[in-house]
């Protein structure tokens, strides 16, 4: 990384052997941190942040309980509606295979309204449950959306924690 940031001019090996390493570096860290040492990715995340800058370790403090409460809101609100429209997929397939099987003709001739109107139905409901569920994630991503350009302002335009010099100029520490 310090070659790179060294070098004025770019050079394509130089560049993906940053990538490359960066990379490698940051998952071999955080899968110790939350393996070896039970930390967690979130904690472990903290940490890096307290040692890079308190002021991202302050950010992101901000940032992750809200955005970890939606996740968490998400999970308990979207995945089983997804889970019910697999069951109710399964079930009107299962339904379709049995009448083209031969199972139900004989008794589908009998009740042919009620069977469309079970089609109908079963359908509507998927459909119904499928445009909730993408109205949650709609949500969800929004919210994700808003939170964190919200929060950059507390990395990109911290106070400033400067002294004042003679001439009224305000120098950053």
């Amino acid at each position: 990384l310090f070659i790179q940031l060294s070098v004025h001019k770019y050079h394509p090996v130089i560049y993906w052997l940053v990538i490359v390493s960066t990379s490698t570096a940051g998952t071999t860290i955080s899968d110790y941190m939350d393996r070896s040492l039970g930390l967690g990715y979130a904690v472990g995340t903290l940490i890096l942040l307290f040692g890079l800058s308190w002021r991202l370790a302050v950010a992101a403090g901000i940032r992750l309980p809200p955005l970890a409460l939606l996740s968490f809101l998400y999970l308990r609100q979207v995945r089983p509606v997804y889970r019910s429209i697999r069951e109710d997929s399964t079930n009107g397939d299962a339904r379709v295979g049995e009448t083209f099987g031969g199972v139900r003709v004989v008794r589908a001739f009998r009740r042919e309204k009620r069977e469309q109107r079970g089609y109908a139905v079963s359908h509507h409901t998927i459909i119904r449950k499928r445009l909730f569920a993408e109205r949650m994630e709609l949500f969800l991503s929004a919210a994700w959306g808003l939170l964190i350009p919200g929060t950059s302002p507390l990395i990109v335009c911290p106070p400033p924690s400067g002294r004042r010099e003679s001439l009224g100029a305000v120098t950053l520490n």
